[in-house]
């Protein structure tokens, strides 16, 4: 059995105030170096763009699936649509 313990590549953290939302993302590489955005330093229009591909992202990956989680036949668009609509439905809540 491998005992070996690797680290990842790069941490990603967003750290939030008392209220939830977001002042800063950090990065962290495993040879040490960091890397910080403060939320407060971003422009709105960067805010804006960064959220609107997140959610694109968000919603790109849900169509990710190889297999129908109910009947294990592979996907169809249909299927892939509905996993789509069910994170899109999650986000609007």
């Amino acid at each position: 059995m491998n005992e070996t313990k690797r680290d990842p590549a790069i941490t990603a953290t967003i750290v939030t105030n008392d209220d939830g939302r977001p002042v800063a993302l950090y990065l962290r590489f495993a040879n040490g170096e960091e890397l910080a955005i403060p939320a407060s330093q971003l422009a709105d229009i960067g805010i804006k763009y960064a959220t609107i591909h997140g959610v694109k992202q968000k919603l790109v990956d849900a169509a990710a699936i190889s297999r129908n989680p109910e009947t294990g036949r592979p996907a169809t668009i249909e299927d892939k649509y509905n996993a789509v609509r069910e994170a899109f439905e999650r986000l609007m809540a």
